[in-house]
Order: structure tokens, then C-alpha cells, then sequence
């Protein structure tokens, strides 16, 4: 059972980036700025496995889709 908080802070730890607020504005500090065509489940930065956990929970509405929305506007 998931008991994870639903938050950026939250996905980041689901993710195995990080855990802290650093991690996160450390993440978006090297990566943000992806081109509009670039959907955040397609960046090369993300591992195969984290696009995939990314595109499952955001395309199945899951309770990680509006971390995954917020961190897409961070990164774009």
C-alpha cells in the first residue's frame, strides 16, 4: 500500500531522485527548461523505469497526478 505523500517532495522520493526540498530545486535548476514539445514522460533525464511509473500514474489519474503536473510546469 501506497502511503507516500502526493506531493513533488513525495514523487521525487517515489522516483528515487531525492527527498528534500534541495533535491527538487537542484533537479529543476539543471533540467528545467524543456521545449514545449517534449512531454515530461518522454525526457531523456528520467530513467525508462521513472517515464514509465510517470505515464501510468498520470494517464490512469492517479492520486501522483497533480505532483506529476506540478513538477511538468517546473520543468517547462
Amino acid at each position: 500500500m501506497d502511503t507516500s505523500a502526493h506531493t513533488v517532495l513525495g514523487l521525487f522520493a517515489q522516483l528515487g531522485i531525492g527527498e528534500r526540498q534541495q533535491d527538487v530545486d537542484a533537479f529543476v535548476a539543471k533540467h528545467g527548461g524543456l521545449s514545449s514539445s517534449t512531454k515530461i514522460t518522454e525526457a531523456d533525464f528520467f530513467s525508462e523505469s521513472q517515464q514509465t511509473f510517470l505515464k501510468q500514474e498520470w494517464h490512469n489519474d492517479s492520486e501522483w497526478a497533480a505532483a506529476i503536473d506540478e513538477l511538468n510546469v517546473l520543468l517547462h
